[in-house]
């Protein structure tokens, strides 16, 4: 039995949309540019009420969020990593059930510099001094956002 078109495409947006969410918290893989694919395959779909305007923004968030992402002079320890991309992936959840792609982005930002301020409270964030780099919020921090706000925008149109 085949599978139609749509459900394919379906599917294979499903797995890249997974892909960009294990790779955001790898500092090699620029998950961005997976999830961007994701959201395009989705649209692919048309099952999903992207417009064009729309792909635009976050095809050039995702190629900023890249270069960021290639940009930062000295990566950070692995658990900021994990701590503030963990952030910004339950501020984004918060923001999914707030209804709004704006309370999406804007969780999503809160939780990236809650988990950022959590982990600067560790032991290993106060011997990093990872208080005075806020630097390091904008470098782990923007990709993380938007890497999950295009995240939750796939989810949530096709629930």
């Amino acid at each position: 039995m085949l599978l139609s078109m749509p459900v394919m495409t379906l599917c294979v947006a499903a797995l890249l949309a997974g892909a960009g969410a294990v790779f955001a918290f790898s500092r090699r893989v620029p998950a961005a540019l997976i999830t961007f694919a994701a959201l395009m395959v989705a649209r692919l779909s048309c099952m999903t009420a992207l417009d064009g305007e729309a792909l635009w923004f976050w095809g050039a968030a995702a190629l900023i969020a890249a270069g960021i992402g290639y940009l930062e002079p000295s990566p950070a320890p692995r658990a900021c990593r994990i701590y503030t991309v963990a952030g910004a992936l339950a501020g984004a959840f918060v923001g999914l059930v707030a209804g709004t792609s704006t309370w999406v982005i804007v969780a999503s930002a809160a939780g990236a510099a809650l988990g950022y301020l959590a982990y600067s409270r560790t032991p290993g964030g106060i011997a990093s001094g990872a208080a005075m780099r806020w630097s390091a919020l904008a470098g782990l921090g923007l990709p993380a956002v938007v890497n999950f706000s295009m995240l939750m925008l796939i989810f949530a149109q096709l629930l």
